[in-house]
Formats: structure tokens, sequence, C-alpha cells
């Protein structure tokens, strides 16, 4: 899905691109807090997550560029990457 040769130096100027990303990236966290522990669902949404996050910032994208490909929107970026005072990665190595 992400190729070497995808784009994203500019989601500034591309919100389709970071649109599609921040889906993506929310549909693989809904699987990983919605499947059963044994599902592999739950696995399959922390690979893709993991994989597609390691793609996104190697880019090297500027900070807002980040929270809005993650979060959506700059205004949620506090609600995605915390949860409950904590980072959210944190609370996904609870659903391990």
């Amino acid at each position: 899905m992400f190729h070497r040769s995808t784009k994203l130096h500019n989601l500034d100027s591309a919100s389709v691109p970071q649109a599609v990303l921040h889906l993506i990236l929310e549909k693989c966290l809904t699987c990983v807090r919605m499947s059963r522990f044994d599902d592999s669902r739950k696995v399959h949404g922390l690979e893709t997550f993991s994989v597609a996050s390691r793609c996104i910032l190697a880019k090297n994208l500027e900070g807002w560029e980040v929270m809005m490909v993650f979060a959506g929107e700059i205004g949620k970026s506090d609600r995605f990457f915390m949860v409950g005072g904590a980072p959210w990665f944190h609370q996904a190595a609870r659903l391990t």
C-alpha cells in the first residue's frame, strides 16, 4: 500500500492524501480497540498501523502535518496523542 514512491512531503497542498492516511490510521486503531484479544483483526490493525506510521514519520513532516495526518485536525491532536492522561502508545500496549 505504501510504496517508496509515495509523495507525502506537501500534505498542506494535498488534503485528499492526508485525509486518506488519517482514515487508514483511524480504522486500524478502531480494529485494535474493538476486536477481541484472539481476533486476527487486532494483530493486523496493529501491524498496519505500525507500518503506516513508520512510512509517514520517515518523511520528516512538519509537526502540524503529523498532527493533521494522525489526528485528522490540529484541534484533535491532544485527544489522539493523549488517552486518559497518558500517551496513546501506553494504552495500545495494554491492548496486546
